[in-house]
């Protein structure tokens, strides 16, 4: 396919590829992550049906917001590589769903963000770590805020020549999100870290070691691939960076169901009666606290010595971050 006339001031001939090739791969890679996120959302469905109502509306109000965002990527999709096919002004004047792409994306960014924010209020034992979930909060909502304006803005030009008026507020959206996922990442490995060094049993290490890792697999990439958005997208006038920014909010979604459903593997050791310190009740993941009755198979992560310190994270501080 080849023009040798221009369109809106774009020269088609030398820049189409660029446009319109990341669009398809953008959507390949959103329906395979939209394959992979439901595949997590039928295990959580199986594993977890006792988590308390906050963590379903957040599992199931993350999947349905991903099924309007795979819906609107792939408007993107089809009315550039099918209704608009042979035409030149569809890579110029784009349709509502491009506009839309950051608004959804910001949501589910900031939803997820605001998630392991409060994991960090549960396991932080002084005011430092307060700070730093207050600090993570703000910068999740400013992002969020700043791809609603974004998309508010493209929604009235709707045309990719005039796109440098929506470049601050992308900066902020994306920019944010990476400084939120990496605050995230450090302070949750930093605390989890801490909780290992304390007097808990080597089972509950390796356990904990786990945890360390899913944090810094899924809170990598997150912030990789919307540092490569951001820089794409202030690098090349094309399209490349749609390659991310379509399947950028999955990512998120997906790191949220692996860290959820990983819950499963924790399986210490099974008890039929309580002693001093905090069980976790598997599959499910419930903290049980000394005087209720044990529903099911237990876990027991022993609690630290007295002594250690408020500021480390206990056993009990880990379960209620990461069952809620």
């Amino acid at each position: 396919m080849s023009f040798n006339s221009t369109s809106g001031g774009v020269n088609i001939q030398n820049n189409v590829i660029p446009l319109v090739g990341p669009i398809l791969i953008g959507n390949l890679l959103g329906w395979l992550l939209i394959g992979v996120l439901t595949v997590q959302l039928y295990v959580y469905y199986l594993s977890f049906p006792r988590d308390s109502w906050q963590t379903k509306s957040t599992v199931y109000g993350l999947y349905l917001l991903e099924i309007a965002q795979t819906v609107v990527a792939t408007n993107v999709a089809w009315s550039t590589l099918c209704a608009g096919w042979g035409n030149p002004r569809v890579l110029v004047h784009t349709s509502w769903g491009f506009a839309m792409i950051p608004v959804v994306n910001g949501a589910i960014a900031g939803w997820v963000q605001l998630f392991f924010a409060l994991r960090i209020w549960v396991l932080g034992k002084n005011p430092f770590w307060k700070a730093v979930t207050v600090a993570i909060s703000i910068i999740s909502v400013a992002q969020g805020a700043a791809a609603v304006t974004a998309s508010t803005k493209y929604v009235f030009i709707n045309n990719l020549n005039k796109v440098s008026v929506v470049v601050p507020m992308v900066c902020i959206h994306l920019g944010g999100g990476v400084i939120a996922d990496t605050l995230i990442a450090v302070s949750m490995v930093y605390l989890l870290t801490a909780a290992k060094k304390s007097t808990w049993s080597k089972a509950a290490n390796k356990r904990v070691t786990q945890l360390i890792r899913i944090t810094v697999e899924t809170g990598v990439l997150s912030a990789v691939a919307a540092s490569v958005d951001l820089g794409l997208f202030l690098c090349l006038r094309n399209n490349v960076h749609f390659t991310f920014a379509a399947a950028l909010s999955k990512l998120y979604s997906n790191a949220l169901m692996m860290s959820l459903n990983s819950r499963a593997a924790l399986r210490l050791r099974s008890s039929s009666s309580f002693e001093d310190g905090t069980y976790l009740t598997a599959p499910h993941f419930t903290t049980v606290q000394l005087g209720t009755i044990p529903v099911g198979t237990h876990i027991q992560l022993d609690a630290p010595e007295s002594g250690s310190g408020t500021a480390v994270p206990d056993a009990k501080s880990v379960g209620l971050a990461f069952a809620f």
